[in-house]
């Protein structure tokens, strides 16, 4: 399977690195899905932060929870009319619960789900469901004054 450039396959254990890498940044990570309604209302809000609030330390990653099989069809080109224009990922995990509890044993799994780490990297908030974008921008500006 070739695999976009711009939607990569990771494992909770790699996207938990990537957010670490990201330390000294503010990390927002939206996990959302191609066929989940308000994922797709709540994207644009989020791309906007990225364009807004990227160049005063804010890094968003998105993770699609689309089963793998439907990357190239289905997500890539999602993300492309969405206007995704930075690197994103598509969970590989052994399971899907493997990836759930690796986020956070608490988590339910619901979508659209956003976690936000400080400057840190601590994981300080877990955002079940869809947030506006006013939300969106007054919690992820709490952490990067």
């Amino acid at each position: 399977m070739a695999v976009d450039a711009a939607v990569r396959p990771v494992t909770v254990a790699e996207l938990q690195e990537i957010i670490r890498r990201d330390s000294g940044k503010v990390v927002l990570v939206n996990v959302w899905a191609t066929w989940c309604k308000w994922c797709k209302e709540e994207m644009p809000g989020i791309l906007e932060l990225q364009r807004t609030l990227g160049p005063k330390g804010l890094a968003v990653i998105l993770v699609s929870a689309d089963d793998i099989d439907v990357l190239e069809n289905e997500v890539v080109p999602a993300a492309r009319s969405m206007g995704i224009a930075f690197p994103s990922y598509i969970i590989r995990d052994s399971t899907e619960e493997a990836f759930i509890i690796g986020m956070s044993p608490a988590w339910n799994g619901a979508l659209p789900t956003t976690f936000l780490y400080d400057r840190s990297g601590a994981r300080v908030e877990m955002l079940i469901g869809e947030r506006t974008p006013k939300e969106l921008q007054r919690r992820v500006l709490r952490y990067l004054h």
